[in-house]
């Protein structure tokens, strides 16, 4: 199929109709998969997995990663996510497509995180993971603030609807044998469900605001629940809340786990003083063993292996280790992570018994028990990987991790079952320009890209000022701007209370052309404009200045006082500032300071850009409370707030064939809107979070623009 199928009952069944002929691999291809239902073939396909290192193997890895965020009513924008994905996977060419809006996506080059199949990715942060078998039928269970979601782990598709807990859920556990889900909330509530029914079995409460730690075991023929946290204290209840035993320790309950061997109940605790502990709970408690770990211990787990009891034990120190459970000798050398462990789980799997670790330092990683080697190469993640837990889907063990960019993955816990793309570290700012792309990274360096092959230059290492108080508006921790300056292309970085000018004539060896530290102040930005690159910021006493960073000199203070906010501001031809005091936002023009247009009575935004819009400069305004446009000589609204996603990363004006058009990039999707009727044209979502967005109008029928997060991701947008 090389075209849209003409008719929506043709894209609604195609896949079923092709698979009931034998002709399913027919319709797997770039050309046909953004037009498909995804509900149905994500059923079709579960968890089926092509030959590895083939096309095929590629695109459905490709889909997997993205397909959580398909939309039927929207086939341009699957194309355009399919299409980006692809190429982050390792694709080469992607084709070119009709669309509906008369705009089409491109992408150039993509240095973006892939890997696992996503399927559930509606939170924007933290999600607890839980897995189990109620009744036989996989279910995974993700808990996002005070919504529980249920999920097949196959298909990425919602089971009922969201269960609603009375408080914020802290832990999570799915019992699949009594087939249960249990919920330990802020304020010391624990809630039980009948997962067939969803409706509540129970609610009780514990003496304990902040509970972290949740587990459930066997004792005696009952089901128990252990819920424990900053009190020290380990509560065994029975599912109806019955008091059964405490358990004192000697730090803040951090994790805790159950398991039954011989007969009889265990518990293991993971204590804030870094050191794990087993406890008998059929015999009332006693410790056996107490195991130290270094720091404070973020998670445990514990699982009979071949006929004895393993303890892990996961820590802020950024190691695991594995000991017997019932005499505390180490099975295992420490574990390393590069950073804190923050999860761990344990399963046994045909003949062997599994570890797997999650770790802030994006990684999960998975451990053969009986040595503690690895199994394979790190999982890689966009961000920290908070929850791990092993699960059966379709006869086949997998392990679903809870990522911080809201995500959550399945993987084969020993053989890769797609693609496994990894990137140095979080992106936060990302700069552009004819020839080539720069992006901050978290930790205080500069990645620089050719614009058209993707081919990347040295890295560049920043050097941190003092930062007494230093406070970035924009909240990334490296900011850069591209320009030209003199007749060279310079790069402008702020990290941490210093801004530097850099010579980038020659790209493998950059050069420091002007730097300042005196920028003690809570509020600061830099910009590359009218052949200067210029640092403002505001000092204690709220008075705005200005530098030119190449000679260190002020180019002017503004009478401003007193002043909340300021930013610069794209605009036609020049920078301008703006800042927000008590009477609105006020524009300057950055070289001279001077007034280019009455106050405007509103905020300063997160992101704002100026664009002509018939004759007339059109102030645009992008934030938590939408998108606003205001006509700089009335200072009045030109359409009324447009009310979006309460995420923004970024906003550009630009000009594409005929066309003026808005770019916004919010929290997984870049948007491009028309400004004179507000209405959206296109989108391309991305299969994760990003961080910020640059942009640059090539010609009049295209614009480039660059995407940071987990990486940087180049598309071209053009009309033809």
């Amino acid at each position: 199929m090389t075209r849209r199928p003409p008719h929506p009952y043709a894209r609604r069944h195609l896949a079923s109709h092709a698979a009931a002929g034998g002709r399913l691999d027919d319709v797997l291809n770039l050309d046909a998969l953004p037009y498909l239902d995804q509900v149905r073939l994500s059923s079709l396909l579960r968890l089926t997995e092509a030959e590895p290192n083939t096309p095929l193997w590629l695109l459905l890895s490709a889909w997997r990663s993205v397909r959580h965020r398909w939309t039927w009513d929207a086939p341009d924008a699957n194309a355009a996510a399919l299409d980006v994905s692809y190429r982050a996977a390792g694709g080469t060419a992607t084709p070119s497509r009709p669309t509906a809006s008369g705009l089409y996506w491109r992408p150039l080059w993509a240095a973006w995180q892939s890997g696992g199949t996503i399927v559930a990715g509606e939170a924007r942060g933290q999600v607890r993971v839980a897995v189990g078998r109620p009744q036989g039928v996989p279910m995974l269970a993700t808990a996002e603030g005070w919504q529980i979601g249920l999920w097949d782990p196959a298909t990425g598709q919602t089971i009922g609807e969201p269960l609603v807990p009375p408080a914020h859920v802290r832990a999570l556990v799915v019992a699949s044998v009594p087939a249960l889900l249990v919920a330990a909330c802020e304020g010391g509530l624990v809630v039980v469900w009948d997962v067939d029914t969803r409706l509540p079995v129970t609610t009780f409460e514990i003496p304990e605001p902040a509970p972290r730690a949740l587990a459930v075991g066997e004792l005696d023929g009952r089901w128990v629940v252990a819920v424990g946290g900053s009190s020290g204290v380990l509560h065994v209840r029975s599912l109806d809340g019955d008091q059964i035993q405490t358990v004192s320790t000697k730090g803040s309950v951090r994790d805790a786990a159950l398991a039954t061997i011989h007969g009889r109940l265990y518990a293991a605790v993971g204590g804030g003083d870094g050191v794990a502990r087993v406890y008998d709970v059929a015999l009332g408690a006693p410790e056996l063993v107490a195991v130290p770990l270094g720091r404070e211990i973020n998670a445990v787990a514990l699982a009979p292996a071949r006929d004895r009891l393993v303890l892990a034990a996961g820590s802020a120190d950024g190691s695991a280790q594995m000991w017997d459970a019932e005499t505390g000798a180490a099975l295992s050398e420490a574990l390393e992570h590069g950073n804190e462990v923050r999860s761990v789980a344990m399963t046994t799997t045909g003949h062997q018994q599994l570890l797997a670790t999650g770790s802030s330092d994006r990684t999960a990683r998975v451990w053969y028990v009986s040595d503690g080697s690895s199994t394979g190469p790190p999982l890689p993640h966009p961000a920290p990987v908070e929850s791990v837990a092993f699960g059966e889907v379709d006869g086949r063990m997998m392990l679903a991790t809870g990522c911080l960019d809201g995500n959550t993955r399945l993987w084969d816990p020993v053989q890769a079952s797609g693609p496994r793309v990894a990137v140095e570290g979080w992106m936060p700012a990302v700069g552009l320009d004819a020839d080539i792309v720069a992006a901050g990274v978290e930790g205080g360096s500069v990645q620089i890209w050719d614009r058209v092959s993707g081919g990347r230059y040295p890295d560049l290492t920043l050097e941190p000022g003092d930062e007494p108080v230093y406070k970035s508006l924009r909240g990334p921790e490296v900011n850069v701007r591209l320009g030209v300056v003199e007749g060279r292309r310079t790069l402008v970085t702020l990290y941490r209370g210093r801004a530097a000018a850099w010579d980038l004539s020659d790209l493998h060896a950059p050069t420091l052309r002007g730097t300042t530290t005196a920028i003690h102040f809570h509020l600061s930005d830099t910009v590359v404009s009218g052949n200067r690159a210029l640092l403002a910021s505001v000092d204690p006493s709220g008075v705005v200045h200005v530098v030119d960073l190449l000679v260190d000199e002020p180019i002017f203070p503004a009478s401003l006082r007193d002043v909340n906010q300021l930013r610069f501001v794209p605009s036609p031809g020049r920078a301008l500032l703006a800042v927000e005091d008590d009477a609105g936002v006020h524009l300057l023009d950055a070289a001279r300071g001077a007034p280019v247009s009455a106050s405007l009575p509103t905020t300063l935004p997160s992101h704002a850009a100026v664009g002509r819009l018939d004759g007339t400069n059109v102030l645009a305004m992008l934030d938590t409370d939408g998108l606003r446009l205001h006509d700089l000589r009335s200072g009045e609204l030109t359409l009324p707030p447009l009310e979006m996603s309460n995420t923004a990363n970024g906003i550009a004006w630009v000009r594409v064939g005929d066309r003026e058009l808005l770019v916004t990039a919010h929290y997984a999707t870049v948007r491009v809107w028309n400004p004179r009727t507000g209405r959206k044209v296109s989108e391309l979502p991305f299969g994760t979070e990003i961080a910020s967005m640059a942009v640059h109008s090539v010609a009049d029928h295209a614009a480039t623009i660059a995407v940071s997060g987990p990486g940087v991701v180049l598309v071209d947008l053009h009309s033809s």
